[in-house]
């Protein structure tokens, strides 16, 4: 936990470097986020990209080699992907590696391992302005099957019909892993266009967690990214919570019919909230009794007590004015169950919960942000979210902001979530 109270940031080569000393990892980890808004016209290429740069760079070719390079850095662990946070997509690239403190006669693996990461992002492997041609074709079909079968999971698929219908117009409507009516339009030279781009806009920060020196860190990043980004880069990423006038806003239900035998009930709310507003431990804790674990209202009492949902919880976006109630009912039940689940949010309103249910839920919120500390990709990772949601929070105050919470307060969280929309995906022939 102390080692976040002493983060230090410096801007280097165009990007933002983030060091957060720590002696209780024997690793490295370096995590680079680069950050864009989410655009319609863009998202499937950006989806496609760390899956293009994972088959190799201009050094290393070919995934062997690649391979070859981790190993030789004592089996260092590397990761790509893309992932949607608020109204951003942020593509990240992780290298966690050994500590070169911890082996004798080595004092490079942290420059090597720099080094690679450069390679691998910045260095890629382009011939004639543009990425190989077989390479994109085989990750566009792998692309293609990820997306098919996340259609193919209802829970997912319900939760992203929920998103249309609330988002509908809005960046935040974007689906994060792209769209399969796009992929046949990508090609090496679209792609590598779209990489350029994301050069030149996108806001790039480079995390470093473990026993390191801040002045030998940013030696070396300054070394070795110095030419990396484009000069006079012009960075338009915004972000744009969804905070509407609550008047301008009517409750709509949408039912859908599949052929499917467990029926999705998928409630979206606006919260009014998100992270680093004062009311953001108020909406935690009222989440985590509402749905938020094995103890929720809704889990003891739609599921185990009435037996209406074979799975049921509450889940909520830090950054955007969102919070899900997902549940899995037999198509029959769909009245029961919405009334019902209606009703125990009715019940926080209006103070019935106890003393037990709170503290509980409080010590698990406490419990899980500590286990989340453990790792140095919960802490890169918290830090992130920070600086993406304004929030100068520490640590500890964190824990005391979430242990500060009353019921009080939970109530008034419960009256300022409103509903908004009912999403249900039922079967082709209801009961």
């Amino acid at each position: 936990m102390k080692a976040l109270l002493h983060e230090q940031t410096v801007d280097v080569c165009g990007l933002k470097l983030h060091l957060i000393p720590s002696k209780q990892f024997k690793t490295a980890t370096i995590s680079l986020k680069i950050k864009g808004e989410l655009k319609r016209d863009t998202i499937t290429s950006r989806s496609l990209l760390p899956m293009v740069l994972r088959q190799g760079s201009k050094t290393y070719p070919n995934t062997t080699l690649l391979a070859e390079r981790l190993d030789d850095l004592y089996g260092a662990a590397l990761s790509l992907g893309g992932m949607k946070r608020g109204t951003y997509h942020i593509l990240e690239t992780s290298l966690e590696v050994a500590n070169q403190k911890y082996i004798e006669n080595e004092d490079t693996i942290l420059r090597d391992a720099l080094s690679l990461l450069k390679e691998i992002v910045f260095v890629p492997k382009i011939e004639n302005g543009a990425f190989d041609k077989e390479i994109v074709e085989r990750e566009k079909e792998t692309i293609r099957q990820r997306l098919r079968s996340l259609l193919d999971d209802k829970m997912s698929f319900a939760n992203m019909r929920l998103i249309d219908e609330m988002f509908a117009g809005h960046p935040y409507q974007i689906r994060a892993e792209g769209y399969e009516s796009d992929l046949d339009d990508i090609t090496g030279e679209t792609l590598y266009t779209t990489y350029q781009q994301l050069l030149q806009e996108d806001e790039v920060d480079l995390y470093l967690v473990g026993d390191l020196d801040m002045s030998e860190v940013t030696a070396l990043v300054s070394e070795i990214f110095q030419d990396v980004l484009p000069e006079n880069r012009v960075r338009t990423t915004k972000h744009a919570a969804v905070k509407e006038n609550a008047a301008a806003r009517k409750q709509i239900e949408i039912m859908e019919r599949q052929k499917l035998q467990q029926a999705k009930l998928h409630i979206g709310y606006r919260t009014n909230t998100t992270f680093g507003d004062p009311d953001f431990a108020a909406l935690q804790v009222f989440n985590s009794v509402l749905g938020g674990g094995p103890g929720s209202k809704l889990f003891l009492n739609v599921r185990e007590k009435h037996s209406l949902a074979y799975y049921v919880g509450s889940g909520f976006d830090s950054l955007q004015d969102l919070l899900i109630i997902y549940s899995g009912i037999a198509p029959e039940d769909y009245e029961k169950a919405l009334q019902i689940i209606r009703q125990e949010f009715e019940d926080i309103r209006s103070d019935q919960f106890t003393d037990q249910e709170l503290n509980e839920n409080k010590t698990m919120l406490i419990n899980g942000f500590y286990a989340d500390m453990e790792h140095a990709h919960g802490i890169i990772d918290l830090t992130y979210m920070q600086q993406l949601g304004g929030s100068t929070q520490t640590p500890e105050e964190t824990v005391a902001a979430i242990q500060a919470v009353s019921r009080e307060d939970v109530v008034r969280m419960a009256h300022k979530v409103e509903e908004d929309t009912v999403y249900l995906l039922t079967s082709e022939v209801s009961e």
